[in-house]
């Protein structure tokens, strides 16, 4: 009997050569929100302050865009799941009603319910190996620009932040450009582990050059995201064998050094002020995290409300001699001071998921030995980075963060890092055809390795 079938891409990333018309309002939209978010960093107070109220616009404007575009998609509205989104943000909402400023905090929760839904909109439609390819392609071409117009300064010898001895060229302090830096340099790694097209040109000369400014920057937060994304690479790749080793490494030495760990974390998490003495290695860091184990148990549920930390620490600045700044500098105390145990449970829990389907991810797809890895681990792999970086600056649940949309877009599609793979139609066959068994495979072949039409290929 005759009969058509379509091919089983059940494991293969569909891919299309040329961007619908929707992706391409959307990338004006994205491109357009980000660099006026960086363009936010700058130092000029004036301008900045300018700029820092038409990014809120601008973030505004994404949301409805990656909405209107997701509705016109048939796989977006096909897929559109917002159970993890809507558990979160209603989780972090009830911090509000015990918020002393309920404006602020409602403003606040506005700000990063945008952030957390356009990362969730757009992560909907990168449901294709092109469509993440466009995205990060994006994101890397605005990493471009600001590393070109960082060198140039650099040469010149002009450096506008406040730090004197750290470089920070445009930006307003060397943390702000650090912290632009680190997923452009990781996005030019993964197409330099992928060797694309002219990447000799393209991704090395930027990738090389940003990692010198990103040294100069001084900035150890977000060199360690680096560091750990490029870990993150190699666990994607090779196996999760390593974590082993690291945490075997980690137990010598925790008990090996025992007595001299504990007074170093007991210093750090100090609940009085005379126990708060500052140290260089983490620039007066200590205080305001010692700040925060105090203030945490006083309403540790519901949490004080979004955006109540810059006024927390501004009523106690005085017991600090080295802290500056209004932010508790880690994500995650910042969230709990905020939004309480309710908010972590909510916010955790997404987390761990999003992380979790990305090691599944990797698992599935090592043995498949795919010539494409890097792209489908850079969410994953940005992630990690984000995370580590995130304990030592407040951004992860604070919208006005330049990274905050890139990070969300990372974890929704870790969270439909499944669907990714499933992704094409399925085989149709007559009814009652039964198809014969094929012969024994031997088992040093692969079934579903790489080839001239092999999975996942672009």
């Amino acid at each position: 009997m005759a009969y058509t079938t379509r091919p089983d891409t059940r494991r293969r990333v569909p891919s299309a050569a040329k961007a619908p018309g929707s992706w391409k309002v959307l990338a004006f939209v994205l491109f357009g929100t980000l660099a006026i978010f960086y363009a936010a960093n700058v130092y000029n107070h004036q301008l900045s302050a300018l700029i820092g109220d038409v990014k809120w616009a601008a973030l505004g404007a994404l949301l409805l865009t990656a909405l209107s575009t997701v509705n016109s998609s048939e796989s977006g509205r096909r897929s559109l799941d917002l159970t993890g989104a809507f558990l979160l943000l209603s989780c972090v909402s009830v911090s509000i009603l015990q918020s002393d400023d309920t404006r602020d905090s409602m403003l606040t929760f506005l700000t990063v319910g945008m952030a957390v839904l356009s990362g969730r909109f757009i992560a909907l439609q990168c449901d294709t190996l092109a469509a993440r390819r466009r995205l990060f392609d994006l994101i890397a071409n605005l990493g471009r620009l600001v590393i070109a117009s960082s060198f140039l300064m650099f040469l010149a010898g002009l450096s506008l932040g406040r730090s004197s001895d750290r470089f920070s060229a445009w930006a307003d302090n060397p943390n702000t450009l650090a912290i632009m830096l680190a997923p452009a340099l990781v996005i030019l790694l993964a197409g330099a582990l992928e060797r694309r097209p002219r990447w000799i040109w393209s991704h090395v000369p930027f990738l090389v050059v940003g990692v010198l400014l990103l040294i100069e920057t001084g900035s150890r937060a977000s060199l360690l995201w680096f560091i750990v994304s490029c870990m993150g690479f190699w666990l994607f790749r090779f196996g999760f064998k390593f974590w082993a080793i690291v945490g075997a490494a980690v137990l010598i030495i925790v008990v090996g050094w025992w007595d001299n760990i504990v007074p170093i974390v007991a210093h750090l998490f100090a609940r009085d002020s005379h126990g708060m003495r500052p140290t260089p290695v983490l620039s007066g860091r200590e205080e305001v995290w010692g700040l925060a184990m105090i203030l945490g148990p006083e309403r540790p549920f519901f949490g004080y409300g979004l955006g109540s930390s810059p006024g927390l620490i501004e009523a106690n600045k005085w017991i600090f001699q080295r802290h500056q700044g209004l932010h508790f500098h880690n994500s995650y105390l910042t969230v709990w001071i905020e939004t309480g145990f309710l908010g972590v449970a909510g916010v955790a829990w997404v987390w761990i998921v999003a992380l979790w389907r990305g090691a599944q991810q990797a698992t599935r797809l090592r043995p498949l030995r795919l010539p494409n890895w890097p792209v489908l681990a850079l969410p994953w792999v940005l992630a990690l980075g984000a995370f580590v970086h995130a304990g030592f600056e407040t951004w992860l649940l604070s919208a006005g963060n330049a990274n905050a949309v890139i990070f969300w877009v990372c974890i929704w599609m870790l969270w439909d890092s499944r669907r990714l793979e499933r992704g094409g139609p399925r085989p149709v066959r007559p009814p009652g055809f039964t198809a014969r068994q094929p012969a024994a495979m031997p088992r040093t072949q692969d079934p579903y390795a790489p080839g001239p039409r092999g999975p996942l290929t672009p």
